[in-house]
């Protein structure tokens, strides 16, 4: 999968935020192909599969509080969140 599904954002983060975090912890700046976020969630378009596996390991390993996301959520587009019932494709 090369699609991140992102919850919990805070209203205020911006598309561009997200893509610069993920840019950052995917490893270089163009490892982002596009962000799509509608309300407190986003999905986060990869190029490379093994950019989208390297930033879920990062971002889930780090805190980013500080970088105007809340206690964030991130997880590979697709599965099933049993917690909500919903299934992201």
């Amino acid at each position: 999968m090369k699609i991140l599904y992102v919850r919990n954002l805070l209203l205020s983060t911006s598309e561009e935020t997200l893509e610069n975090i993920f840019n950052q912890a995917a490893g270089h700046c163009s490892a982002v192909e596009r962000v799509k976020k509608i309300k407190d969630y986003a999905f986060v378009h990869f190029h490379d599969r093994d950019d989208a596996m390297r930033a879920l390991h990062v971002l889930n390993s780090t805190s980013y509080l500080a970088l105007s996301l809340s206690s964030l959520e991130i997880a590979i587009s697709g599965m099933v969140f049993l917690f909500t019932g919903v299934v992201v494709n």
